[in-house]
């Protein structure tokens, strides 16, 4: 297994952790009740909670975490898997009516629109995954 990211927090661990296995990837928490212990200090000198998932699975996982996390996971790039392109858009999809409904049901439901995953597009190619 390899750190994919070191968390700063339980909560922030544990959804990234689930939202993984939700996808089938296999992952685990290294330190996971230091924070507990002494609480504040995990990330002096990189001891925090550690992220971690299987050498096999780590692009597949950078790409899911920053498709549900992008302020979470700084510095990982994704790429269109058809043509390359890093020219990518975020959301459920184009139609502006059906945002503005998603975005007036998420506020009557007190569902955070941001935690709900979206689609990702190219925009040179079109592909949607």
């Amino acid at each position: 297994m390899v750190t994919l990211l070191i968390c700063e927090n339980d909560v922030e661990a544990h959804l990234m952790k689930g939202t993984l296995e939700s996808e089938g990837i296999h992952a685990y928490i290294a330190n996971e009740y230091l924070n507990t212990i002494i609480p504040g200090y995990t990330n002096i000198g990189g001891i925090g909670m550690k992220l971690m998932v299987d050498d096999a699975d780590i692009e597949k996982a950078k790409v899911i975490l920053t498709a549900y996390f992008p302020r979470l996971t700084p510095g990982v790039k994704l790429v269109c898997p058809n043509c390359g392109s890093e020219e990518l858009t975020v959301g459920h999809n184009n139609d502006s009516v059906q945002k503005i409904a998603f975005g007036v049901l998420s506020l009557i439901t007190a569902t955070p629109m941001n935690n709900i995953r979206g689609e990702l597009q190219c925009t040179q190619c079109g592909k949607i995954f």
